[in-house]
């Protein structure tokens, strides 16, 4: 699935949080990761783990810019995650 980065809610910078819609936040056996569940988030070679959050939003996935740096993405970038 491709998803559209945008910038983390203020109340989630630096909480380690991603936010994805329910429907895009499965785990590569189709598993639905649980709100609150620590998984990890994985984009090319680039690797983080975070706490699962939900938005209404779909095709979005929303991080703060600490997390953006380490998976080396930036706002606006479509991006292809595995969730694990």
């Amino acid at each position: 699935m491709k998803l559209r980065v945008e910038s983390a809610r203020i109340d989630d910078v630096l909480e380690d949080v991603v936010r994805v819609n329910e429907k895009h936040r499965v785990d590569g056996n189709g598993q639905r990761i649980e709100t609150g569940t620590i998984y990890s988030v994985k984009v090319g070679g680039q690797k983080v783990y975070a706490v699962a959050r939900g938005t209404a939003e779909e095709g979005v996935i929303s991080m703060d810019e600490a997390i953006r740096d380490r998976l080396r993405v930036s706002l606006g970038d479509t991006i292809d995650p595995l969730f694990a």
